[in-house]
């Protein structure tokens, strides 16, 4: 984005880059600069699928969205693929500018399946632990999408948009379309909740434990000390 460029032509001692995507694009935008991925961690000892649950009143399956309410997430389209399944119920964990538009789409498309709400950080990993699958319908070549490793790491598989950065996150952990399509999406929806994932989001997420993102961290202030 605009802020990585600026950052990049500042030249800094590194530039630290979250996905393989955003390493080959800083590169090409400063090749001048010393460039090292590490992406962002996840706390597995909160975030596990040990955790209990919170109660959710609505009828399962439940697939949880957890974004800010705005155009750019793109929620409207995960209300619309999910209103085409026969069963399930969508959470929309966040807040923005797209509360009450979202809540009226919904209750007109998922009456009595559906809720938007908010929780305090520290309650999170029980929300996740109450669902049964996680979705994620950005905009392509959103950075990152931390929720993304929350998820996986409460043994969530997920359906995300198609874009190199989710696949690389994600992989084996989920499927990927193109929201905007909404009988593939909720086509994507029902398959990935009908598939055994097993351990396969758990052990996806331990790659972004914190102890090895920190270790990462560790050595690259070590090296940059050393200069």
């Amino acid at each position: 984005g605009i802020d990585d460029r600026w950052n990049l032509w500042c030249f800094p001692d590194t530039f630290v880059a979250l996905t393989d995507f955003q390493l080959y694009w800083a590169r090409k935008a400063n090749p001048f600069v010393p460039i090292v991925k590490i992406p962002n961690g996840v706390d597995l000892s909160k975030f596990s699928p040990l955790i209990k649950p919170v109660r959710i009143n609505i009828p399962r399956p439940i697939i949880l969205c957890i974004a800010a309410l705005t155009p750019a997430k793109r929620l409207d389209l995960a209300i619309k693929a999910v209103s085409r399944l026969k069963t399930g119920s969508l959470v929309l964990i966040g807040e923005g500018d797209q509360k009450d538009q979202l809540s009226d789409l919904c209750q007109q498309l998922l009456p009595g399946r559906f809720t938007i709400t908010s929780f305090p950080h520290q309650h999170m990993p029980a929300v996740y632990a109450a669902a049964d699958l996680f979705t994620f319908p950005t905009v392509p070549y959103e950075s990152f999408g931390i929720a993304l490793v929350e998820a996986m790491a409460s043994g969530l598989p997920v359906v995300a948009t198609d874009d190199p950065i989710r696949r690389e996150i994600v992989g084996v952990a989920g499927l990927f379309v193109d929201p905007a399509d909404t009988g593939a999406y909720a086509a994507a929806l029902q398959k990935a909740l009908k598939i055994n994932w097993s351990k396969k989001p758990r052990i996806r997420a331990q790659q972004y434990s914190w102890s090895k993102i920190a270790s990462d961290y560790d050595r690259l202030f070590r090296k940059l000390c050393s200069q």
